[in-house]
């Protein structure tokens, strides 16, 4: 069963003034966190290539109705 979490990828400071890195948020559905982190990374990493000489630091965590 698929679950909602939302996940969050937040650059450290240097990768702010050097390359002008910003945070992203997004929800993702997925059966558990591990695929959830996963499918976060490769979408992350899809939208934004240049991230990879970037330090983020990246948090993901379940949604609960209510």
């Amino acid at each position: 069963m698929s679950k909602v979490f939302i996940c969050a990828a937040i650059p450290d400071e240097q990768a702010i003034k050097e390359d002008s890195a910003v945070a992203v948020a997004t929800a993702i559905e997925a059966g558990d966190e591990r695929r959830a982190r996963a499918k976060f990374h490769w979408q992350f990493l899809e939208q934004f290539p240049a991230a990879q000489d970037c330090a983020y630091k990246f948090i993901v965590c379940e949604d609960k109705p209510g």
